[in-house]
């Protein structure tokens, strides 16, 4: 009777140990995360949705791209993960000076896409940039980008979510892209928001992009490409944000 409850419990301790060792591997296996056109795999080591938000919370961010160590367009704290097809075309774009004169950036609000906007231009204007496409974050250009008070950057914004952004602002920045650049190679106007536009100023608008002044770049942000006028995003380069898929 002894010998059987032993190897009853020899058996019940061998079965216990398996399942451990199983769960355990299991948990050491990295998760595969996508977003978008991100493929994260391996970067971290968190098995489900819930975890992944522990794990942001963590490092206080809703951003994985901070996994991404490399000091470039990919490297800021946005407000979600950027798509690294879109990075890497930016990017190109600089390096290979074909940057275009004016760039669309599309997505649900909170996804990045003024964050993106405003990294691409610190990537044109970088004093001390390690390479073409990327920024140092810390020259004098860099910094004033940050606190949005470079003086060739020109913002044009509705009163507030859901305000209607009137034909006057874009004719301000109109008159200001006339000018020649003060501190950058280029004279940037970014219009965050632009589907809140009217249709005067959107088509107020339409006549710089067909006939963009010298050294400029316009730079518009917007929910969806239509929402605005067919001859707005016509005329820009489309960069489309789209949100995490886990």
């Amino acid at each position: 009777m002894k010998k059987l409850v032993t190897m009853i419990f020899l058996l019940l301790l061998l079965t216990f140990i398996g399942v451990f060792c199983a769960s355990a591997g299991d948990n050491r296996k990295p998760a595969r995360i996508i977003y978008g056109d991100v493929n994260l795999d391996g970067a971290v080591n968190i098995s489900d949705a819930a975890q992944i938000q522990k794990y942001l919370a963590l490092y206080k961010t809703d951003s994985v791209l901070n996994l991404i160590n490399d000091k470039n367009l990919t490297d800021f704290n946005g407000d979600s993960i950027i798509s690294i097809s879109n990075v890497t075309a930016l990017k190109k774009h600089i390096a290979g000076k074909m940057t275009r004169h004016a760039y669309l950036f599309t997505g649900a609000p909170g996804i990045g896409r003024r964050t993106l906007a405003l990294a691409f231009t610190k990537a044109l204007y970088c004093q001390n940039a390690p390479a073409p496409g990327e920024f140092c974050g810390t020259c004098r250009s860099c910094k004033q980008l940050d606190r949005l008070q470079h003086t060739d950057l020109f913002i044009g914004q509705s009163a507030g979510p859901g305000e209607t952004l009137k034909i006057d602002t874009v004719r301000e920045i109109q008159h200001n892209l006339n000018m020649q650049p003060y501190a950058a190679p280029w004279r940037t106007a970014l219009f965050l928001r632009f589907e809140e536009a009217n249709v005067n100023a959107q088509n107020a608008l339409l006549k710089t992009l067909e006939e963009p002044p010298a050294l400029s770049k316009l730079l518009l942000t917007a929910s969806n490409e239509n929402a605005l006028l067919p001859t707005i995003s016509s005329r820009c380069e489309v960069i489309r944000l789209r949100p995490m898929a886990l």
